[in-house]
């Protein structure tokens, strides 16, 4: 019989030994799925996919909450994203689990820097410098710190110490850098940034900063090769391209930059911002036919961007050809008819025809969008304005209420919402909702002038002071509020207290213009001009480009018949803003009033040459040329600046309008036929080019084509008055009478009174029969005191049909 050596183990005791053996294999086995997630997003982060990386990560913190290189990873990638109060979140939990965790707390610190809390910055640098002294990024954040604190010597002695220890780590190169050239020692910070080059000779950033460096210093050959070493490196990187283009842009190496804005096409071809880039780029050198060929190409080979095709609208509407821009439009809407692009363009065809006045246009689009989304907050928007054009207030208030609880945060929704409620009688609503938009912006000058002026309005003078006190208790230095109850207390007719407060802004802001201009208003309110002329003196001394203060001091040197005040005050603006447009144009005009012709042309021409839109400067211009004693002299010099291709535009169509003058008809329709082959003013010189041919050629093969060109003008600009005028009369010359009454009347409706429209659509509606209707437009014709090139033959027609019928 045998006997047992150990004591005997019962059933339970093998069945906990089991359990145990199981619970720890289990635990090997979630620990190694957990590292098998973590281990795979931090593949996916190095390979730049960030979504994929936090979901691998997050399974990891699944298997294990206290992961925390997980959780510091995690912060990495929120960082990547741009989630900077995730990361925040993230890296704070990973060190509260493991403190240990260098590279957490670093970028912790990094993180508090950018948001300019430096003591917590410095806190964190702090920690891990006490662990590990010769950490080359705590100490890079220290000398980051240094420098956010402007210690520069000692910053520069802590990046000198970073790229000794760690030659790879450029943000010491360019924290050098940085603060050499703010201590105007450039040779200094370009020797660091080529430091950093030589240790790092594969970093774009360091080299994109050392052609920076040069560029400011005027080495534009010196900056082009470091951005062509970058563009070496990485061939492939659009944003290099883009950089590059700049530079040459800014150098004048035009052709270099249309190549590096084309080589982005190539590289990128269904992109369309390289498009748009270098559309504009071809626009603003006045290459407009070749800008809009870059565009049209790109959507016709990517038909499914509807992107491009909003840029090719938007090209098409900022060189003043509406009627291209919403046909682009509408094809958006056609291509994608309930989704958010095709939403996009029918809002924005709304507002243009709402703009334009086409209010039963607009509600039409407007309707048809909530239809399909009744959620659409611009279309809503739109909605009320059009109530606001129609005068009706209950559904502009309904409308804009609607607005103003979706976005309650946006000024601007209130404002609308307040003169919603003064058009539907509710002025106390109107006020409430206006203040509300100055609770959330209390410099919205557009809401003041709305809340003021409803007091004013109704002459509630206490109220408006009372209110505007109001907001000056809030800030009592408001240069604007001191001028409104300055401005108040004057239209209540307290020249005193309206004096005072004007004088107050002047103490305040003694350079500030607006006081002494209002003192300037305020004495000239009460006659007393003297004064006046020495306030606006004192307005032009803060302010010498101060255009208001110009324009009333010639005006009241012009009233008191001191015509040599008057120009020298003019003289004495431009003197000190010889760039200023505006002013050059009053000079002009002071000029041409004293009969000196010449040189209120030279004062006119350098303002269109500064704003060539100054449409104004361009009529001034060409009396001024008229008046001239030699016009054959200006009619030569005018032909030799537009046969210069440096000379500004603008001279075509002065010279073509005084070929015109001079009935040198076949001139000016040459000179017409050039600008529109150079594409100048395209618009306006095929509308004028038709006009000529019709009127002066009026062959059927001219007729033709001047009906081919107007069609494409009014394609261009489908309201425009004066074109609309230019189809109608071509039309009447062909003898279309019925087509041609509907374009000349609706081109009365755009320029009423126009007395040369008013004879074509008398003459027009007399071909017609229309024999009471002609005479009554002829005779408002007449009635114009405006001069007119049909004058004569109006007086005719009128006599010949006065209670005789047809001629």
């Amino acid at each position: 019989m045998m006997t047992s050596i150990g004591p005997r183990r019962s059933p339970a005791f093998w069945l906990a030994m089991f359990l145990v053996v199981l619970f720890l294999a289990s635990c090997s086995t979630m620990e190694e799925k957990r590292d098998k997630f973590f281990a795979e997003g931090k593949e996916y982060y190095e390979k730049g996919d960030y979504i994929k990386a936090r979901l691998q990560f997050k399974n990891a913190l699944q298997i294990d909450p206290k992961f925390a290189e997980a959780t510091l990873w995690i912060g990495k990638v929120e960082l990547k994203l741009g989630n900077f109060r995730g990361a925040y979140g993230a890296l704070s939990q990973a060190v509260q689990l493991k403190p240990e965790l260098i590279e957490g707390q670093i970028i912790l610190g990094q993180l508090l820097l950018l948001a300019k809390q430096l003591d917590q910055a410095e806190e964190k640098a702090k920690l891990v410098l006490d662990r590990e002294p010769q950490n080359p990024e705590a100490l890079m954040l220290s000398g980051a710190l240094a420098q956010g604190r402007d210690q520069p010597d000692k910053a520069l002695e802590i990046f000198a110490k970073v790229s000794s220890l760690k030659p790879d780590l450029i943000g010491a190169y360019l924290g050098t850098a940085a603060i050499q050239a703010k201590e105007k020692r450039p040779e200094a910070a370009a020797a660091a940034l080529e430091k950093g080059i030589k240790a790092n000779p594969k970093s774009i950033e360091l080299l994109l900063a050392r052609a920076s460096l040069a560029e400011s210093q005027k080495h534009p050959e010196e900056a082009e090769s470091f951005l062509l070493k970058a563009v070496e490196l990485e061939p492939k990187n659009t944003k290099l391209h883009i950089g590059l283009a700049r530079h040459y842009i800014k150098a004048g190496q035009q052709d270099k930059a249309e190549k590096a804005l084309k080589q982005n096409l190539l590289l990128e071809p269904d992109k369309e911002s390289h498009a748009v880039a270098l559309a504009q780029f071809q626009s603003i050198q006045g290459r407009r036919t070749e800008a809009e060929q870059t565009l049209t190409d790109f959507v016709a080979k990517n038909k499914d961007n509807l992107e491009a095709r909003f840029a090719l609208a938007d090209f098409y509407i900022s060189r003043g050809q509406p009627g291209r821009g919403q046909k682009v439009l509408r094809e958006i809407a056609g291509q994608d008819p309930t989704g958010p692009k095709g939403m996009e363009a029918k809002n924005r065809l709304a507002r243009m025809e709402l703009g334009r006045g086409h209010v039963d246009e607009a509600e039409k689009m407007v309707a048809e969008i909530l239809k399909d989304n009744p959620k659409d907050m611009t279309a809503t928007q739109t909605a009320g304005l059009i109530a606001l054009a129609q005068k009706d207030g209950l559904k502009a208030v309904n409308d804009f209420r609607v607005i103003a609880q979706d976005k309650p945060q946006d000024p601007e929704n209130w404002l609308l919402l307040a003169r919603a409620h003064l058009l539907n009688k509710e002025p106390e609503q109107a006020k409430d909702k206006a203040k509300k938009a100055l609770e959330l912006k209390p410099d919205y000058l557009e809401a003041r002038k709305f809340l003021y002026s409803m007091f004013l309005e109704a002459k509630d003078y206490d109220g408006a002071i009372q209110t505007i006190q109001g907001y000056l208790r809030l800030n009592d230095k408001d240069a604007n509020n001191l001028l409104a109850l300055g401005e108040t207390y004057a239209r209540a007719g307290n020249n005193a207290k309206s004096r005072e407060f004007f004088q107050k802004v002047v103490d305040l802001e003694p350079k500030n213009p607006q006081g002494y201009f209002h003192l300037a208003l305020l004495n000239l309110k009460m006659k007393k001009t003297e004064e006046a002329s020495k306030y606006l003196d004192k307005a032009l001394a803060a302010d010498s480009n101060f255009v208001p203060a110009v324009q009333i001091l010639v005006g009241l040197y012009q009233e008191q018949k001191l015509p040599a005040k008057a120009l020298a005050a003019a003289q004495q603006a431009v003197s000190h803003n010889p760039k200023n447009p505006q002013l050059q144009q009053i000079l002009g005009e002071i000029l041409l009033v004293q009969k000196q012709p010449k040189a209120a042309a030279a004062a006119l021409e350098e303002a269109i040459n500064l704003n060539p839109r100054q449409l104004a400067a361009l009529r001034l211009l060409t009396v001024a040329y008229l008046q001239e004693a030699d016009p054959d002299q200006v009619l030569s010099q005018l032909e030799q600046r537009t046969a210069d291709p440096k000379s500004s535009p603008i001279y075509f169509l002065v010279l073509a309008s005084l070929y015109e003058r001079q009935q040198k008809y076949d001139k000016a329709i040459a000179l017409y036929e050039s600008m529109i082959t150079r594409d100048l003013f395209s618009s306006l010189a095929r509308n004028n080019l038709a006009y000529l041919l019709a009127e002066h050629q009026g062959t059927p093969e001219n007729l033709a084509r001047a009906w081919k060109l107007s069609s494409e003008t009014l394609e261009d600009n489908p309201e425009e008055g004066s074109f609309l005028d230019t189809s109608g009369w071509i039309q009447c010359k062909q003898g279309n009478f019925a087509k041609a009454k509907l374009l000349l009347e609706k081109a009365l409706t755009e320029s009423p009174n126009q007395p040369s429209l008013l004879y074509h659509l008398g003459y027009c509606q007399l071909k017609l029969g229309e024999t009471q209707a002609a005479q009554e437009n002829f005779q408002k014709a007449l009635d114009s005191k405006a001069d007119f090139p049909y004058r004569q033959e109006t007086e005719k027609l009128l006599k010949s049909v006065s209670g005789e019928g047809k001629p």
